[in-house]
Parts: C-alpha cells; structure tokens; sequence
C-alpha cells in the first residue's frame, strides 16, 4: 500500500472516530449540561432571600403586591412594636438566561417566612423555600430549602445606623434529566450584608439616605452522582463578595386634606469584587473534565437598577402604589402593591 493509501485509511479511521465519540457522548453531554446553571441559580437564591427579609423586616403593617413579571409579594406584621412577629409569602416565576454559557431555564419560587423582633436591635427569622428550574433541555431541578436568619441594627451617631442581615438556606435538590438521568444532591448558601446608612438632608426633599456595604455570599453543594454513567459533579464551594450601594429619595405632595401623594427613587448598584461573576463548576465525564460557568449577569461595570414609585396615601392608612423598576441589562418590570399602615 503506498503513502497515499495510507494516509487515505488513516483520514476514514479518525472520521470514524470522530463520529464514534461524538455519538457517545453527545447524551452524556446533553444529560449533564444544565449543572453549569448551578452556581448562579444558587447565589441568585440567596441574594433574593436577603431582599425578601430586608422586605419583611421593613413592614410595618399589611401588604400585597404583584409585578408583571409574575412576582407576588403577601407580608403581615402581628404587631407587638419592638417584639413584633411578622409573616411573608413570596412568589416569583422568571425566565433566567444562559448569558452563552449554558442553557436557558424558568425558575418558580416559593417560601414562606417568619420574623420575630427581639428589642429595637435584633431580629430571627426562619422558613421553608421550594425553588423550581425548568431547562429548555427538558431537564428539571426541584429544590427544597430551610431558611433561617438574624438582623442587628445600631445608631453608630445621629443620623448614622449600622445594620447587619444573614441568612442562609440549606436544601435537598433533585435534578432530572431530558433523557431521563436523575441525581440528588444537597446545596446550600450563607450570605452576609453589612451596611452603613446615613441619612441626608436637602432642601428639595422631604427624605434622603445614602447606603454603602458589603455583601459576602459562601455557595456550594456536596458530591454530585448525575445518574449519567461515567459523569459527576465533584463537591464546590465559592465565594462571591460585593459592593452594594443605595440612594434612596423621597418626596411629598399633599393633594388634599385626606390624599397624600408620595413620590420615592431608589438608585441600586452591585460590583462584584471576585470572579467577575464567573463561578465554575466542574463535570467529569467518561474521565474528560469540563469546565462550566454560571448564568449570573457578567458585567465588568456592575449592576445598576433604578427604582421608581409613586403612592397615594390616605389618611385612614391605607397606601396605593406603582412601581417601575429598570437595570442596566434592559429588564424592565413594573407592579402594583397596596399597604394598610398599623
């Protein structure tokens, strides 16, 4: 056989190959890829759990709202003044994107929460969270968490408040696959927010308060089996910490002796100080390692949002409300809430 034949051999073995392996490992592949949605989707969690209590923490009487984007908010506060009891039910359904690392997925959520005030100082909560992605793919992954916290605020000087929010959720998770795999596995985050927020005066405002702080999150979950044969998802745990900063602007118009309209502004923004938001999983399969990102948001500038409300308030307490909120990503969402002042 000359050099030609043998190099004509040589080519149709590799081509078979190629196709050999691509046809092994495609299922393999497809079976596995929504675990790179992992880290992101647990992070995001954590990061809506200290917004749900920051929310909770800060009512004072009984709510309801509901955005377009299907996220439904029910808060009660018992009374008790500085020993108050307070309950929350929050809902959200959002459709989340890969960002070109992975695939898209709706994420359900649902928890329930319970706050008790200790004093003027601190706060306990716990609660159960039931969080639900559906992928593209077909996959799902169904979530059930138990959440718990504390809060502890302090006037450092007039005008001037230290706080401090952490919480944390551990949960069993349960991943299926399109092509039928099923794993389960636990996850978990703890999450701490200190901040510092000082309130502003000008004379065009009738309310001013500016917030700087920083935010650690601690992520991860335990040694994954896919039910793929010859894949897995070793044990990680990652770290995020940012910075968080909050303007927040009020102003006040009395439309009549009984109707109060309130106009309110809040600028967000959030820097991620390590990863550049790219936390990476690691799936082994058939002993080849892949590296997979997560779907959070990978902007070297930041996250910033703007919020915009206007109310109208009444004189026997109860409070009606629009809300448009705005990010830098082009999301855009609006809502309405309605709040009876104790």
């Amino acid at each position: 056989m000359n050099n030609r034949g043998i190099k004509s051999m040589l080519t149709g073995v590799i081509a078979f190959l190629s196709v050999a392996t691509t046809t092994i490992s495609a299922p393999i592949l497809l079976d596995t890829i929504e675990y790179q949605n992992l880290n992101g989707s647990l992070l995001k969690s954590n990061r809506d759990l200290m917004n749900n209590t920051y929310e909770l923490l800060n009512n004072e009487g009984i709510l309801i709202s509901a955005s377009f984007d299907d996220k439904y908010r029910g808060l009660i506060n018992l009374g008790g003044g500085d020993f108050a009891t307070k309950l929350g039910i929050f809902s959200e359904s959002k459709k989340d994107f890969n960002n070109g690392v992975g695939v898209d997925f709706r994420r359900d959520s649902l928890s329930f929460m319970a706050l008790q005030h200790f004093g003027p100082y601190f706060t306990f909560n716990i609660g159960y969270g039931n969080v639900k992605n559906k992928y593209v793919t077909g996959a799902k992954l169904e979530a059930d968490n138990i959440i718990g916290g504390v809060s502890f605020t302090k006037e450092l000087i007039p005008s001037l408040t230290y706080n401090f929010l952490g919480e944390s959720e551990i949960g069993k998770n349960k991943m299926r696959g399109p092509l039928g795999s099923s794993g389960s596995f636990y996850a978990y985050s703890f999450g701490m927010l200190n901040t510092v927020t000082k309130q502003a005066e000008l004379p065009i405002l009738d309310g001013m308060q500016v917030s700087l702080g920083l935010r650690t999150v601690a992520f991860g979950h335990d040694d994954i089996d896919t039910g793929v044969a010859g894949a897995k998802v070793d044990a990680n745990m990652e770290f995020s910490n940012s910075i968080v900063a909050m303007v927040d602007m009020k102003k006040y118009f009395d439309l009549t002796d009984m109707v109060r309209l309130n106009l309110v502004t809040t600028f967000l923004y959030e820097k991620e100080l390590m990863n550049e938001n790219d936390w990476r999983d690691e799936v082994i399969s058939g002993g080849i390692s892949r590296r997979y990102g997560d779907t959070f948001k990978n902007e070297s500038f930041g996250d910033l949002s703007a919020i915009f409300r206007a109310e109208l308030d009444f004189a026997s307490g109860i409070v009606l409300g629009a809300i448009l909120r705005v990010q830098t990503d082009a999301d855009v969402d609006g809502g309405f809430e309605i709040r009876y002042k104790l």
